[in-house]
């Protein structure tokens, strides 16, 4: 099973914000959440173990 993700576009997202909101989310250490910059879009990785189904951020708290 694959980790579940979210991909949100990045051009007006505060990335203080969503890593704030990530830490809140799922707490601050190194393996609780993942997120990847390409292409100015984030991916987010919840963690494998998590019983969340799907990854969400509510992107309009992100704006800049």
């Amino acid at each position: 099973m694959s980790q579940p993700s979210q991909t949100i576009d990045g051009q007006f997202v505060d990335p203080g914000k969503l890593i704030r909101l990530l830490q809140e989310t799922y707490g601050e250490g190194e393996n609780n959440f993942k997120v990847e910059l390409r292409l100015n879009r984030y991916k987010i990785y919840a963690p494998q173990d998590n019983k969340l189904t799907k990854v969400f951020v509510p992107v309009d708290t992100l704006r800049i």
